[in-house]
């Protein structure tokens, strides 16, 4: 990122306008663009929103195909697919194929939402493309995309082939992310012994951390609600709102989605080590070196196999 970006970086200790009050009344009033207005409002109001038949059928089919052809580039190592001989979700792929990064830029009504809602030029931080439904439990991203500022992140996942009940469609705590709140700090105390023992990945915190978000949402009245979407679907999702896989009821069914994970271009993202230390001083300057494709910035990583 050069120098001049740099005084674009969010200052010390600002929130997402979105999630201040008086900054989200000054930038409604301030567009005359209703399209941005609704879906600012709905992310607002629900933590989420759903962009419907943004991305082409070819786009979507080109990044198929990379994806398989990648497949099955891949060797015999057993370590790289599940014992059913299913790929588990990949890591980074927009790394290794330029298809992937054709995906994130290729409509420009999803990045004009995108950066509104950023309310800064979002850039892609890390990727991950499942070919299934992941049913993963409820649980909030922040652990391990704590940036700096805090809560500047997106998660934006894309619907690469339909998504419902059958195969498992994403599932959220519908409005929990202006509830549940946990104390990191104090959470992380009563349950280890030194800071130092704290894993970037949260570890043995991890699954204990999210259990006490989700019932404490769930107390608080947040309904659960399944988001099914269609083939060239994008859904973003603010980065408290608890979210994960819905059951999958027909296992033989595919559900091609990739996941970006964006933050304004030069924010750092730090990980469970910071996010649950009072004691940690996170730089503001990112080290992260950037590639830019048709004009987005994309932190450079390789792709490899998820470990689940």
């Amino acid at each position: 990122m050069d120098q001049s970006k740099s005084a674009l970086l969010p200052k010390v200790g600002e929130r997402l306008w979105l999630d201040d009050s008086d900054a989200f009344k000054a930038r409604q009033a301030a567009t005359n663009d209703p399209l941005l207005i609704e879906h600012a409002q709905h992310l607002h109001e629900h933590g989420f929103v759903h962009l419907k038949g943004v991305i082409s059928e070819a786009v979507i089919n080109k990044a198929v195909a990379a994806y398989k052809q990648w497949c099955d580039n891949l060797d015999d190592d057993p370590r790289t697919i599940r014992g059913d001989g299913r790929n588990p979700r990949v890591v980074n792929l927009h790394g290794d194929r330029e298809e992937f990064k054709s995906l994130f830029t290729s409509s420009p009504d999803f990045l004009r939402v995108l950066d509104y809602l950023m309310g800064y030029r979002a850039s892609v931080y890390t990727s991950l493309t499942f070919e299934f439904g992941t049913e993963q439990p409820l649980h909030r991203d922040t652990p391990v995309f704590r940036t700096e500022p805090q809560e500047f992140y997106y998660g934006v996942w894309f619907a690469l082939e339909d998504a419902d009940e059958s195969n498992g469609c994403l599932q959220v705590l519908k409005g929990g992310h202006k509830d549940g709140r946990v104390d990191p700090f104090e959470f992380a105390r009563s349950r280890i012994v030194s800071q130092e023992d704290i894993e970037p990945s949260a570890g043995p915190l991890w699954a204990p951390y999210q259990n006490a978000l989700v019932a404490k949402c769930r107390e608080e009245g947040c309904p659960l609600e399944l988001l099914p979407a269609k083939k060239g679907d994008v859904i973003i999702w603010h980065p408290q709102l608890p979210h994960g896989g819905s059951p999958i009821n027909d296992p033989d069914r595919t559900r091609m989605s990739t996941v970006y994970h964006v933050v304004p271009e030069g924010v750092p993202v730090y990980q469970a080590d910071v996010f649950f230390n009072p004691d940690a001083k996170p730089e503001r300057k990112t080290s992260f070196k950037y590639a830019n494709y048709d004009g987005r910035e994309f932190v450079q990583k390789v792709a490899n196999v998820g470990k689940n």
